[in-house]
């Protein structure tokens, strides 16, 4: 069995130039204590009615089910985990007006630090960081850091947009996953056990709001220092996004001891692949034993599935996955001419008969 102990989580959470606060935390309660194991932060969608209460509702119906349910000196199932997140989806349905044009929705991200290691899991374009500052064993990093559920993301990794463009890109504000009420498809989230956490390592959970005005390099610099403490910490990073305009909020988590015994290693696919399991919001049942196919089975194919596609696309065997609009329809019309020219051949062959 893994124990943490941590300092006291700065908790950052400021307005900015908005005119409701849409952000949500859970633990509610301010100041965060050295004993809190769960840490959950949305960011209520801009633009859409009762932005606030959609991040509330999932902050709260998700931290009240764990209290409940769940202790953390038990491990965290992947299994558990996606209850909570159905008692979330649940609540939200409850808390939907039909009246509404626009419906509320929220980005959920998710830290859990508990007798089998660390899991974090996310939906949308707020962020989770692993940091670990420099030491003997080489400079300061960021082990780790969530995968945006969002446009310009989507088109990076196309080779669409530079992550340089895309800072300015005008639908960069646009995401392509969110929690809404009554969602036809459930929006999944990407979960990952975290294998290895080392005294010292911090976790910084924040809503895009606080990356305004910071970069990678900028927020790792100053969390890494060994020099100030976490509440000097916490007070730069308010101080830096102060002229932010949309709400910003974070958490800064700071492992200072681990023992027990080491984390198991991650699920992996047969070519040795770390596979992301994604979690699907379904009715607890449905993820029992007796399921034909369990939906932490089904993420992890759809994980894999991934995951070969990027090594067909890295062999070049997926023609059309990546790379520009131009090549794309290059490479279609040299195969539309190739088979022009086979249907050509075998009607002068047959002709000829």
């Amino acid at each position: 069995m893994i124990q943490y102990k941590i300092a006291n989580p700065i908790r950052i959470q400021h307005q900015g130039n908005r005119a409701n606060q849409e952000d949500n935390t859970y633990p509610t309660e301010q100041p965060t204590m050295a004993d809190d194991r769960v840490f959950i932060l949305c960011d209520g969608m801009g633009g859409h009615d009762r932005g606030e209460v959609a991040s509330r509702t999932v902050c709260e119906s998700m931290g009240a089910w764990l209290k409940e349910h769940w202790k953390a000196d038990e491990p965290l199932t992947w299994e558990t985990f996606n209850q909570a997140l159905f008692a979330a989806y649940e609540a939200l349905d409850k808390e939907d007006d039909v009246d509404d044009t626009k419906k509320m929705g929220t980005t959920m991200t998710f830290l859990a630090l508990h007798a089998g290691g660390a899991s974090i899991a996310h939906i949308g374009d707020s962020r989770v960081y692993h940091i670990r500052p420099a030491s003997a064993e080489g400079p300061a990093s960021i082990v780790s850091q969530t995968r945006d559920h969002s446009l310009v993301n989507d088109l990076i990794r196309l080779g669409e947009l530079t992550e340089e463009e895309a800072r300015t890109a005008p639908n960069r504000n646009v995401i392509t996953r969110a929690m809404q009420p009554h969602q036809e498809r459930r929006a999944r989230a990407d979960w990952k056990d975290v294998a290895d956490v080392r005294p010292g390592d911090y976790f910084y959970m924040c809503s895009d709001g606080m990356l305004e005005q910071m970069d990678n390099s900028e927020l790792l610099e100053l969390i890494a220092a060994p020099q100030p403490t976490d509440s000097e910490k916490g007070e730069e990073l308010l101080r830096r996004t102060a002229q932010n305009r949309d709400n910003h909020t974070a958490f800064l988590v700071h492992v200072l001891e681990v023992t027990g015994e080491t984390h198991p290693a991650p699920p992996t696919d047969n070519a040795g692949n770390e596979v992301e399991v994604c979690a699907v919001a379904v009715e607890p049942a449905d993820c029992g034993n007796d399921a034909p196919l369990p939906a932490r089975r089904m993420g992890r194919k759809l994980s894999i599935r991934r995951r070969r596609i990027r090594r067909e696309r890295a062999c070049g065997l997926d023609f059309l996955g990546k790379g520009s609009l131009s090549g794309k329809l290059s490479t279609v019309l040299m195969l539309l001419v190739a088979v022009l020219s086979v249907l050509a051949l075998l009607y002068f062959l047959l002709g000829k008969k």
